[in-house]
Parts: structure tokens; C-alpha cells; sequence
């Protein structure tokens, strides 16, 4: 029975994996540099690290860092990376940080895509929410925040009530004045896609659009394998040792999670394109907002990047070679944890699910 539960826990923790760098941890390409800037490489420190809080309590915590231009001139910008499932301190704390920001660049491609959601180039950049008394005559329709009846359905928020824990956008107020949409819709995915000239030969515009959707199903729980991963993950509910389990596993593969996702040996050449596309083009949108924003005569006067952990990497080597911004404090806040002794988890469980997890991240990882 142990043995059970310990391969559904790992395979409920690879699946969130892939589902993770799928849709929320990908990284970007950044844009072609001069030879002399490709030529050195970066050092970047990791945004997600595990820790040991107490000798029976292993952590995963997720950073918030600050980027200044030299000599601190100009706005501060923050990469404020996250996990999309966590304990609600976490995003007690989380809210705090974005709330002290005067602008926070959010990740949103179901907002964006929803009918209520207003034209893509409008809305890119539009606030949220702005008093009325500063609107201009004729506004764009300020973006929507998450939608609300999609989250109710995801795997994401699945898994995070298994686990005792809340979903990103449910414990996450994107109602602020400050908070703007910084995303592609899931209409303007697909065309760039269909228009993509890296595409591999046989990709076609139907094939690559097919890929997309059965992506955002899978996602969204509506397709048939998505729900049937949320039948799967819903079992880890109803065993609190298995949520121990499933959480140190989760916590262990994502703290060890590094390099180029979209490069993760096994994924066929068609996924591995579409990923590329996503990364590339979301991220390139969201540069597109924070230059445009810093070309203001009086830009905000600290700005926020609020996306998933995995899209971090990518971020702080654009804002270093493209904005010649430096790093400067990181803050690391714990976003959920395990007590292996509550959760009944021996010394040999412990080191036996670090064991699978480590190997199989050494095969996978490029």
C-alpha cells in the first residue's frame, strides 16, 4: 500500500511538472545580442530554493528580487517570481510586497482571452482598475483580472485543495488600481503561432493551433485527460500522509528546477516549438510594457513583474543585457512546506522520494 502511494504521489508530482513549465514556468529567448554580449555568460541565482526551517520540516520559498540601474537612478524594478499553489501566509505576504509597488506588470493569458476582455493592444499595459478622475477621454477597457469561474475548474486549483493549500488566483486580489494585464490572449497565441517561421515543416497552422488548445484543456480540466488527472490528484485529499508525500516531492523537484525547461529531454519536437513559442512571445510582451513604461517622462517609481518562478531566469537576463539593469536584494518568502513528522514520513521515505526525484530530474532536465 505504501509503495502505492508513493508512485501516486510521484507521478501526480512529474505530471505538475510538466504542467508547470508548460504553462506558467517558461523561459524566454531573449533577443539577438551583439557577439560580445553573447559571449558572456550570466550568473543568475536560482528564484525557488529548498530549506529545512526546522530538522523535521523541509520548505519550498520563492524569491522577490531588485533590480536598479547603476548608481540606483530610475524606477526599481522587481522580479517578483511565484508559486501558483501555497499556504496563505505566503500570499499574505506576497500581497503585501505587490501592494507597495506603483505598478505591477501581472501574468493573465486566460484573462486576456475572455470575452469581457477588451482588444489586445488596448488592453496590454491598461490598469485594472484607475480612479476616474485620472482616466483620459477615451480609455482602453481596463483588462480584466483572472477569471474566476476558469480557476474553479484548473488543475492547479485541484491540486492545491488536495493538498490543503489555496490557488494563486484565489488568494491574489488583482483588483488594484496598480495591477495591469501584461499577457497575450490565447486569440493572439495562435496567430503568432500560424505565423511562426520556426515551426518545424510538417507543423501546420491547424496541427500547432491543436497542440495549444489541447494544452489549455489539459490545464483547464475540461478535456478528458485533464479530468482525469483531477480525479487522480483529488485522491491525494483524502490521505494526509499522502499529501505529505505528494508536497516533498513537489517541493523537491521544483526547488531543483534549472536551465532551459523548454530543452526537457522527451518532449517531442511539436511541444518543444510550442513551448518555445509561448516563452518567447509572452515574455517579449511583457518587456515591450516595462520599456514603454520606463520611456515615460515620470514612470512608476517601482514596478513589479508578477509571473510564475520558472519565467524569472529569463526576466533578469533581459532586464541585465537589454536595460542594463544590476540585481540587488532578494527577498525569499516560504510558499509551502512539509512536516515529515506529522505526516508520518520515515528518514528512509524521506531520502527514498529525494532519491526518485533527483534522478528523474537528472534525465530530464537539459
Amino acid at each position: 500500500m505504501n509503495q502505492h502511494l508513493r508512485r501516486l504521489a510521484f507521478a501526480c508530482t512529474l505530471f505538475y511538472t510538466a504542467a508547470f513549465a508548460s504553462a506558467s514556468q517558461e523561459k524566454a529567448k531573449a533577443p539577438d545580442a551583439p557577439a560580445a554580449t553573447r559571449s558572456r555568460t550570466l550568473v543568475i541565482e536560482p528564484f525557488m530554493r529548498v530549506t529545512n526551517s526546522s530538522p523535521t520540516v523541509v520548505e519550498l520559498q520563492i524569491a522577490l528580487r531588485k533590480f536598479t540601474a547603476p548608481g540606483g537612478k530610475g524606477p526599481a524594478v522587481w522580479l517578483s517570481a511565484v508559486s501558483h499553489i501555497g499556504e496563505t501566509n505566503y500570499y499574505g505576504a506576497l500581497q503585501k510586497h505587490l501592494d507597495a509597488q506603483a505598478l505591477v506588470l501581472f501574468e493573465g493569458v486566460q484573462a486576456r482571452a475572455s470575452t469581457n476582455a477588451p482588444a489586445p493592444e488596448a488592453a496590454r499595459g491598461a490598469p485594472t482598475k484607475e480612479p476616474a478622475a485620472t482616466q483620459p477621454a477615451a480609455p482602453a477597457k481596463a483588462a480584466a483580472p483572472p477569471d474566476k469561474s476558469a480557476k474553479q475548474t484548473s488543475i492547479q486549483h485541484t491540486l492545491a485543495e488536495s493538498l490543503g493549500l489555496v490557488f494563486q488566483l484565489e488568494a491574489i486580489d488583482y483588483k488594484r488600481a496598480t495591477f495591469r494585464n501584461s499577457d497575450l490572449s490565447i486569440q493572439e497565441l495562435q496567430k503568432i503561432m500560424e505565423g511562426d517561421p520556426d515551426d518545424p515543416a510538417d507543423a501546420s497552422p491547424a496541427k500547432k493551433n491543436e497542440q495549444l488548445d489541447r494544452l489549455v484543456k489539459v490545464m483547464d480540466g475540461s478535456s478528458f485527460v485533464g479530468k482525469m488527472f483531477a480525479g487522480v490528484i483529488q485522491i491525494i485529499g483524502t490521505s494526509p500522509r499522502l499529501q505529505g508525500l505528494t508536497r516533498l516531492a513537489l517541493i523537491e523537484t521544483l526547488g531543483q528546477i534549472r536551465g532551459d525547461i523548454t530543452q526537457m529531454n522527451g518532449l517531442p519536437p511539436d511541444m518543444q516549438t510550442l513551448m518555445k513559442v509561448l516563452i518567447v512571445e509572452r515574455n517579449r510582451a511583457v518587456m515591450k510594457d516595462l520599456k514603454s513604461e520606463l520611456e515615460k517622462a515620470e514612470p512608476a517609481k517601482s514596478i513589479s513583474i508578477f509571473y510564475g518562478a520558472g519565467h524569472m531566469e529569463d526576466f533578469e537576463r533581459r532586464l541585465r543585457r537589454e536595460l542594463k539593469l544590476e540585481p540587488g536584494e532578494t527577498l525569499w518568502l516560504p510558499a509551502f512546506s512539509v512536516d515529515l513528522q506529522k505526516a508520518g514520513l520515515s528518514k528512509f521515505e524521506t531520502e527514498m522520494i529525494r532519491g526518485m526525484v533527483k534522478k528523474q530530474m537528472e534525465v530530464i532536465l537539459p
